[in-house]
């Protein structure tokens, strides 16, 4: 071998024992300061040692919180090469919850296994990925202090699968007041996931909770959970979405009058939901189902539930004049005009209903005409005749008077005067217009 070969090797091989001594000491050093960093946590929060296991080779450390229990080590994922620093907490956690943050790779995983739990919270849901088998559980577990927490974890390593809260970072890690403060995080993520108090978070879930779908949904579960007793009682006056407080009236029965009639006199309320504990007042007899009735009438605004309110007040004695049905009719709207439509076809009143045939709607137009087939008097015919001459309603305009013709008796040359009066003067209408 040439001179200047064997120098050339020896240069190397010097060069190589150098660098492998450099990283032999920065094991050392990093393998030190990662001990006394574990000194550090299991001093602070009196953790007991476990000895060091593969592949890290390193002592970790372990200690149980109430039901919880918290394991600081360094580990390695399988199909791995590179060790990372884990902080575990297990204990009450479900084990079919699971979180992570909001990746490519997880959206990719949303289109193959569908859509995420949403809670709500739009900065949240757009970091965090949910799942579970209760949505209504999860959505008590991750309650605003615990969502605050996990939106401390995504830059963490967050992982919650199979009933265990992992954080990670890679490599070990070398500053104590980082491995403490990565282990307390993971022991409050262990905490506060797990479910020895789940009925306290459905219930407050269900009392808080202002989205109607989500309160209703804690609330069920937590009825599921007995007792239940005071709960159905707090909940059926105290909670802030209706829905749950017209739910658990109901299953109070009697002993709900007193909460359906406040939700019936909440001005907060929709119209339509007012109506239903109205209704439920009636079904438990309530005596003041028609002041309330009348009172809601007269609040307005017209909507949805009013029609219910006035069959409520039909089904009491307790309709109101034709000219207030008339000005509810003049106030509604397109929606409601068809329901009102569809409650003076039951309850009568011809005012109102001939105020509703001449809607552009034929939907409506052709409610009122059977309406007033039921309720008309002959003055409706010539209403009826003329209003047969617009939209796709006229056979049933035409129903109506014939109906109109049974019920009167005693009167047919009337009405047939009447209606032969009208038929003229549309005809001459008709001929006017063709002369135009």
């Amino acid at each position: 071998m040439e001179p200047a070969t064997i120098v050339a090797l020896s240069s190397m091989a010097g060069i190589l024992i150098t660098v492998l001594g450099a990283m032999g000491l920065l094991g050392r050093t990093v393998r030190r300061r990662w001990a006394a960093a574990l000194d550090h946590c299991i001093a602070e929060l009196g953790l007991a040692r476990v000895p060091a296991t593969r592949p890290a080779g390193v002592d970790g450390a372990e200690g149980h919180f109430g039901r919880t229990r918290l394991r600081v080590e360094v580990g390695q994922d399988p199909g791995q090469s590179s060790l990372e620093t884990w902080c575990v907490a297990m204990g009450d956690v479900p084990t079919d919850l699971e979180l992570y943050p909001e990746t490519f790779r997880a959206s990719v995983g949303k289109l193959v296994r569908g859509r995420d739990i949403e809670v709500g919270d739009r900065a949240f849901d757009d970091r965090v990925v949910v799942r579970g088998a209760d949505e209504a559980v999860v959505r008590a577990l991750l309650d605003a202090p615990t969502r605050a927490l996990i939106m401390e974890a995504p830059r963490l390593g967050l992982r919650v699968a199979d009933g265990i809260v992992r954080l990670s970072r890679p490599g070990m890690a070398r500053k104590p007041e980082e491995l403490l403060a990565l282990a307390r995080l993971a022991l409050a993520l262990g905490q506060a996931l797990g479910t020895p108090d789940l009925p306290g978070r459905l219930a407050q879930a269900a009392l808080t909770d202002p989205d109607d779908d989500r309160a209703l949904a804690a609330c069920l579960a937590r009825l599921a959970r007995p007792p239940a007793d005071a709960f159905l009682v707090e909940a059926s006056t105290e909670a802030a979405s209706g829905a749950v407080r017209l739910m658990t009236a109901r299953r109070r029965g009697v002993d709900g009058v007193t909460a359906a009639r406040a939700l019936a006199v909440d001005g907060r309320q929709p119209m339509a939901r007012r109506a239903e504990a109205l209704a439920l007042m009636h079904q438990l007899r309530a005596r003041d189902v028609a002041s309330i009735g009348r009172a809601l009438l007269a609040e307005g605004p017209v909507e949805a539930g009013t029609g219910r309110v006035l069959m409520l007040l039909r089904e009491a004695g307790a309709l109101p004049d034709a000219p207030t049905l008339t000005a509810l009719v003049d106030a509604a709207g397109p929606a409601t005009r068809l329901a009102l439509a569809t409650c003076f076809n039951l309850t009568g009143g011809e005012a109102p209903l001939l105020a509703l045939l001449d809607d552009a709607d034929d939907d409506v137009a052709a409610e009122a005409a059977r309406g007033l087939g039921q309720h008309g008097t002959v003055a409706a015919v010539p209403a009826l005749l003329a209003r047969a001459r617009r939209g796709r309603i006229g056979a049933i305009c035409q129903d109506a008077v014939d109906e109109i013709q049974k019920q009167i008796k005693g009167v047919r040359g009337s009405l047939a005067v009447v209606a032969d009066q009208a038929r003229g003067a549309l005809s001459a209408a008709d001929a006017e217009e063709g002369e135009g």
